[in-house]
């Protein structure tokens, strides 16, 4: 990738991370943007969501109060919240960019 290439992926992420930590759906602009400059879907996507990854804890220190707050429910959506992630991503690699291509139509 060029460096102009590379400077427009990074203004995305940060324009990206500003809409996250405002509404959410920063990753309406990062992904498109990543598969435009040529990364397969899926390397897009496993990009993407790494690079969310210090919003998704930083939001989760700042929520501390109210998530302690929810123990109850914390113990019920977390162990679901894994098994989901794990599969998901298992499946991700299992079944290749032609599949994940062909589902979002791209």
């Amino acid at each position: 990738m060029g460096f102009w290439q590379l400077l427009t992926i990074g203004l995305g992420a940060f324009l990206a991370g500003g809409v996250n930590a405002l509404a959410g759906g920063g990753t309406l602009i990062t992904f498109p943007l990543l598969t435009f400059f040529g990364l397969p879907t899926v390397i897009a996507n496993i990009t993407n969501t790494v690079a969310l990854c210090p919003g998704y804890f930083g939001a989760t220190l700042a929520q501390w109060k109210d998530i302690v707050a929810q123990k109850k429910r914390l113990w019920l959506y977390v162990p679901i919240a894994i098994v989901g992630g794990v599969l998901g991503g298992f499946l991700l690699l299992q079944t290749g960019e032609r599949i994940f291509r062909g589902w979002f139509r791209i």
